[in-house]
């Protein structure tokens, strides 16, 4: 799998944790020390936390504040983590496909995709085999 040419990074972050809960942020760290949960190249990986971490200190609490939880954020498929994208929570997808967030409401994410066009990441039930992303460090 190649990764995106460019992953969207939204807004210069004063603190790599801002905006996010210490659960979150741990969590995050966790995967920048683990191996990739899913085939990258090269720094790939750690390029896509580092975007799921940009997407957290802008947008989790947002998110939070319209309803979508931890897991409908950070959670991917555990079978299937990067395959899966029923089973992936709302950064992870954003990191994934290489869009830049517009907005968060309570059924979307509003994305840009780097053609410009403006695409909803919608709200969904995720599969029961979805789990926190970190909770997989370890097991592949």
């Amino acid at each position: 799998m190649r990764a995106a040419a460019a992953l969207p990074i939204e807004a210069e972050i004063d603190e790599r944790t801002a905006g996010i809960p210490d659960d979150i942020a741990g969590g995050l760290d966790r995967l920048t020390t683990s191996s990739p949960l899913w085939p990258f190249e090269g720094t790939a990986w750690l390029a896509g936390v580092e975007c799921v971490r940009t997407f957290g200190c802008r947008w989790d609490a947002r998110a939070r504040t319209a309803g979508w939880s931890a897991l409908e954020l950070y959670g991917p498929h555990r079978p299937a983590p990067c395959a899966n994208l029923t089973g992936m929570g709302g950064a992870f997808v954003v990191a994934r496909c290489g869009h830049y967030v517009v907005n968060v409401a309570a059924d979307a994410i509003q994305v840009r995709s780097p053609t410009g066009a403006i695409l909803q990441i919608y709200r969904c039930e995720l599969e029961a085999q979805s789990v926190l992303a970190w909770s997989l460090c370890g097991s592949r």
